[in-house]
C-alpha cells in the first residue's frame, strides 16, 4: 500500500476494528464448522461494507459527519440518545472483554513461570485476583489521561504485534502437522446450529461505523467514492486476518479450541512471551473505550443536570470545547464508575466467548445493522430508496440484525448459566447437602463395622 494515499486512514480503520475477537474466531469455527464459518464471515463483512454505504449516503443526504448527529437529524433526540446508550454498552462490553482476555493470559503466563508439582496454582483465584489488580493499579490510572496522544505510540506496537502472532500462529499449526491434512478427518466443515451464536461474534470483530465517520470527518472534501473505497479495503484485509486466523487454528487445535485461543498453546518460553506481549497490546486499548464511553455517559446523563452559566463558564477556561468538556471531579467519578463496574462484571464471567456473544447480539447488531439501515430509510426515503438495489440492500441489512440481536440472544443467554455464582446457585448447595450425607453414611458403615450391633437388638429380660 505504499505511495497509496488511502493507506494511513485504512491502517487507523484496522487498529480500531482489530481487537480481542480475533482470539475467539477459531472458536466460533468450531460452533459453526470451518466452511460454514468462513461464509458467515464473509456476509458479516459483506453486510458491515453495506450499512457504511447506507449511514454514508444517508449521512451526506442530511449534511452530517457523525454519526450520533446523524441519528439526531433522523429522529431528533431520541435517535441521538438512542445510538449513544448503545455505544455505553458496547464499550463497556468490549471493555469486560479487555479484562477477561489479559488476566487470563498473564494467568497463564504465571503459571508457566511458577506452578509446579510440588507447588500446584489455583488457576481461577489466580486470575479473580489479577481482575481486581488491573483495574486498581493499572486501568484506573490509564483512564484518567485526558490526552491520548500520550500512548499513540503504542499503536504501532500493536500492529507489529498482530503481524507476529500471525507467524506464530502459522509457525505452530504448519509444525502441528497442517501439512499431513489429517486434521480435515476431525475437524467439522457445516453446523448450521451454530450460525446465531458466532453472528453477533462475527459483526462485532467488524464493527467501525463510529470510527469510520472520524475518518470521513478528517478528510477534507471527501467523497462517498473514496470513503468506500477506503471501507472496502479496509473489510477485505480485516477479513483475510480473520478468515487466516480461524482457518489455522481450527485446523489445528480442532474440537480442543477454546474461546481465547492462546489459551491452547503450550508453556514454552517464546509462547510465553507472545501471551504477555498480547496482554499488553490489549492494555493500551482501555483509554481508547474508556475516553468515548465516558463522554458519551456525561452528554446523556450528568451534562443535562448541571447548572448551565456555571458549566459554560468552567467550559470556557478550558482549551477543550464546551462539548466535551468534563468537570474534573465528574471525569474522575466516571472514570472509576467504568472501571470498576466492568471490573465486577470480569470478575465472575471468565470466558471471552461469553461476553462478546452477549455484546454483539445486543450492541453490535443494533449499531452495525439496524440503526443504519434505519437511518438511510429515513434520510433517502426520496432518493436512494426508490432503487431496487438499494431497498433490498436496507432491507437485507434490517434483517440481518433484527436476526442477529433475536435469535443472537436466545441462543447466547443459556450459556450464562454456568456463571452463576457459588452463593446463589442453589444446584450447588443441594449437591453440597447430598455430599455431606454420603460422608456420614461412610462414617456410619465404618462405626457399625467396627462395633457390631446384636442380631436381635432387643433385651429379654427372661
Amino acid at each position: 500500500m505504499k505511495g497509496d494515499p488511502d493507506a494511513p486512514h485504512v491502517v487507523n480503520l484496522i487498529n480500531s476494528v482489530v481487537g480481542v475477537g480475533i482470539l475467539a474466531i477459531p472458536f466460533c469455527f468450531k460452533q459453526c464448522g470451518l466452511l460454514l464459518g468462513a461464509l458467515v464471515l464473509a456476509f458479516a463483512g459483506y453486510a458491515t461494507y453495506s450499512s457504511v454505504a447506507l449511514l454514508l449516503h444517508a449521512a451526506v443526504s442530511k449534511s452530517k459527519h457523525n454519526y450520533e448527529y446523524l441519528c439526531k437529524a433522523c429522529f431528533g433526540g431520541t435517535g441521538k440518545f438512542g445510538v449513544e446508550f448503545a455505544q455505553i454498552g458496547l464499550m463497556l462490553g468490549t471493555c469486560i472483554a479487555f479484562y477477561v482476555v489479559i488476566s487470563g493470559l498473564l494467568t497463564e503466563v504465571y503459571v508457566g513461570f511458577f506452578e509446579t508439582e510440588e507447588n500446584p496454582v489455583d488457576e481461577n483465584s489466580i486470575q479473580k485476583r489479577l481482575v481486581l489488580c488491573l483495574g486498581v493499579f493499572v486501568v484506573y490510572p490509564l483512564g484518567v489521561l485526558r490526552e491520548l496522544s500520550a500512548i499513540a505510540k503504542f499503536a504501532y506496537f500493536s500492529s507489529c504485534f498482530y503481524v507476529f502472532f500471525l507467524l506464530v500462529l502459522t509457525f505452530n499449526s504448519v509444525a502441528g502437522g497442517f501439512a499431513s491434512f489429517d486434521w480435515i478427518q476431525e475437524v467439522k466443515w457445516f453446523d448450521f446450529s451454530g450460525v446465531f451464536k458466532v453472528l453477533p461474534i462475527f459483526a462485532l470483530s467488524f464493527t467501525c461505523q463510529s470510527q469510520f465517520f472520524v475518518i470521513y470527518a478528517s478528510i477534507s472534501d471527501a467523497t462517498s467514492f473514496q470513503m468506500l473505497r477506503i471501507m472496502r479495503k479496509t473489510i477485505c484485509i480485516v477479513g483475510f486476518v480473520y478468515i487466516y486466523v480461524g482457518f489455522f487454528g481450527y485446523s489445528l487445535f480442532q474440537e480442543e479450541v477454546k474461546g481465547n485461543m492462546l489459551l491452547n498453546f503450550p508453556r514454552d518460553i517464546v509462547l510465553q512471551f507472545t501471551k504477555l506481549g498480547f496482554a499488553m497490546s490489549v492494555i493500551v486499548g482501555f483509554p481508547l473505550m474508556i475516553y468515548p464511553c465516558r463522554q458519551s455517559i456525561f452528554t446523556c446523563f450528568v451534562e443535562p443536570t448541571l447548572n448551565k452559566p456555571s458549566y459554560e463558564s468552567l467550559a470556557g477556561e478550558s482549551t477543550e470545547s464546551p462539548v466535551t468538556f468534563i468537570p474534573d471531579n465528574i471525569f474522575r467519578s466516571l472514570t472509576a464508575v467504568i472501571v470498576f463496574l466492568t471490573m465486577t462484571v470480569a470478575y465472575f464471567i471468565q470466558d471471552v466467548e461469553v461476553v462478546l456473544q452477549l455484546n454483539g447480539a445486543l450492541m453490535g447488531s443494533f449499531i452495525a445493522f439496524i440503526l443504519p439501515a434505519l437511518c438511510f430509510e429515513k434520510a433517502c426515503a426520496s432518493t436512494f430508496m426508490k432503487e431496487i438495489r438499494w431497498k433490498y440492500t436496507q432491507r437485507l441489512i434490517f434483517l440481518t440484525g433484527v436476526l442477529a440481536l433475536t435469535l443472537g440472544v436466545y441462543q447466547n443467554l443459556p450459556a450464562m448459566e454456568s456463571f452463576t455464582p457459588s452463593y446463589l446457585a442453589m444446584e450447588d448447595i443441594d449437591i453440597e447437602y447430598e455430599n455431606m450425607k454420603e460422608k456420614l453414611n461412610d462414617g456410619i458403615e465404618v462405626r457399625d463395622t467396627k462395633y457390631p450391633m446384636p442380631a436381635d437388638p432387643e433385651i429379654s429380660l427372661d
